[in-house]
């Protein structure tokens, strides 16, 4: 069941997910408490060429991408817009609330099964979202083509927001009791600010999704799964900044390595948006760094980010 906002291009859709995954879970007694049965959602999301008929003789390419936390499917306007223009359909959801890697892969696989899509030519994360893309490319159901990493997280601990797991967690699981929830939420605010924190503090929910998602995105199994895709020879672009609060420029070059590109095979901008060092790439992945493109590098250079990523699905 699904239905149209007022503005057109935001779109609302109803369906229910992650049954089987906690059915899954409580025979293996991860957690204590568990919903009973699939999960109501009630989603919205947008779909550039909804009402458009796409021919399964003559497929236009479809582009998925899954905003960080916090963030909602109007993250990728511009991107999608870009792509529409070129021939492509991109489809972005909006995650509900708080929820682990396996909780948003299995919430992606009962999207797009909702919308009959089948296949992702080209899966485009941003930050936190890249665990739960990880997963998805790994189990290939749906099928996924090619990757595209935006400022993702990555294989360790080592990221500026991962300040310190041990407090992290504590914040997590407090907040999960009602009392605490609302105390922190008054409380929380200053707390982080004193502490420093290098993520947004301008209220106590946003830095709680950005916690819970970095936490229940099994971070250190995830290294495994870039190398495999790695090893498969997943088409990837990987696009990170020098100056990304979230994650930072010691982290985002230690994945560049572990996907096996040195400093000198990764493309870098310079502060002015210009080529500063051309790299090289493989047939299958390509490596590029911003100096000073933030977390969000996709809207502070999208002119460059966008052709990159149009460039990097005509070669499929």
């Amino acid at each position: 069941m699904s239905s149209c906002t007022q503005d057109g291009s935001v779109y609302k859709i109803c369906f229910k997910s992650c049954g089987n995954l906690y059915e899954k879970w409580r025979k293996e007694g991860r957690y204590r408490k568990l919903p009973r049965g699939d999960i109501e959602f009630s989603v919205k999301y947008s779909d550039t060429h909804k009402y458009e008929n796409v021919c399964q003789s003559s497929p236009v390419p479809t582009v998925v991408a899954l905003h960080g936390a916090p963030g909602t499917c109007k993250d990728y306007f511009s991107l999608s817009s870009y792509l529409k223009q070129n021939g492509v359909r991109v489809v972005v959801p909006t995650f509900p609330g708080k929820h682990s890697a396996e909780e948003k892969a299995q919430f992606v696989r009962d999207f797009l099964n909702t919308l009959s899509i089948n296949q992702i030519d080209t899966l485009v994360v941003h930050s936190s979202t890249v665990y739960t893309g990880l997963q998805l490319c790994v189990e290939n159901s749906p099928l996924v083509k090619s990757l595209v990493m935006l400022t993702p997280g990555i294989h360790t601990y080592d990221m500026n927001s991962t300040w310190s797991p041990f407090l992290m967690n504590v914040m997590v699981k407090s907040s999960e009791i009602p009392i605490l929830y609302k105390i922190l939420q008054v409380c929380g605010p200053p707390m982080l600010k004193l502490l420093r924190v290098p993520i947004r503090v301008d209220n106590y929910l946003e830095p709680l999704l950005s916690c819970t998602s970095m936490l229940r995105g099994k971070i250190p199994e995830s290294k495994e799964k870039f190398l495999q895709l790695s090893k498969n020879k997943l088409p990837m672009l990987y696009v990170f900044s020098d100056d990304d609060t979230i994650v930072g420029k010691k982290g985002s070059y230690s994945l560049a390595r572990l996907l096996g590109f040195s400093n000198k095979d990764v493309f870098i901008y310079d502060t002015n948006g210009n080529l500063k060092q051309i790299g090289q790439e493989t047939p299958y992945i390509k490596v590029i760094s911003f100096e000073n493109g933030s977390h969000y590098v996709f809207w502070k250079y999208a002119d460059i980010i966008n052709q990159e990523i149009k460039n990097f699905i005509a070669k499929l």
